[in-house]
């Protein structure tokens, strides 16, 4: 009798588990076949979900999340923000703590959180993807994560943050309304 109950459990807890990946496909985009450009989207990464509370966020650009009673660095993959002793640094880190501060956040990233790596490189969720609100409010710019250190992008975000950024480029929001950095390497 005690092994069925522990098989229904552990059936029951894959099929909500299933069911909540689903979920979580349809709000990271990762269920369509057409990227935002209208490409064919091909999937060939492994990504991993978890669940934490955001406890601080030093910068425009990293959160520190309780995952599972523990903190951890959560960097926001795509993306480079000012320092916060830089213009628009201050603006950033304000508005990112805005949109997470508190708040239960869904991390997707690669899998890959090795000991070797201090911080997870991911994207960050509420309702909304926040590393894509970061660059169409003007408060980062799109970086193309480097292959070496095990970061990844899909197509498909990379084109979702490119559109992102040039938006904020055109209407001249945060960065993009001063000239001076529009050219310079944050």
């Amino acid at each position: 009798m005690k092994q069925s109950i522990a098989l229904f459990i552990i059936l029951l807890s894959r099929f909500v588990s299933g069911f909540s990946q689903e979920n979580e496909q349809k709000q990271w985009g990762l269920n369509s076949d057409k990227d935002p450009c209208g490409n064919p989207r091909v999937v060939s990464q492994i990504y991993m979900w978890m669940g934490g509370r955001v406890v601080e966020v030093p910068d425009g650009e990293s959160l520190i999340v309780k995952i599972k009673g523990r903190k951890k660095t959560v960097r926001l993959i795509g993306i480079s923000a000012p320092e916060v002793d830089q213009q628009f640094g201050k603006e950033a880190r304000e508005y990112l703590a805005r949109m997470v501060q508190g708040k239960a956040v869904s991390i997707l990233y690669d899998g890959f959180d090795t000991p070797r790596k201090k911080e997870i490189i991911a994207q960050v969720s509420t309702q909304k993807g926040i590393n894509e609100e970061m660059l169409r409010a003007g408060l980062a710019r799109f970086k193309r994560p480097s292959m070496k250190d095990d970061d990844y992008l899909d197509w498909y975000r990379e084109c979702k943050y490119q559109k992102a950024e040039e938006e904020a480029r055109v209407e001249k929001r945060g960065l993009w309304k001063e000239p001076s950095l529009t050219n310079k390497k944050q």
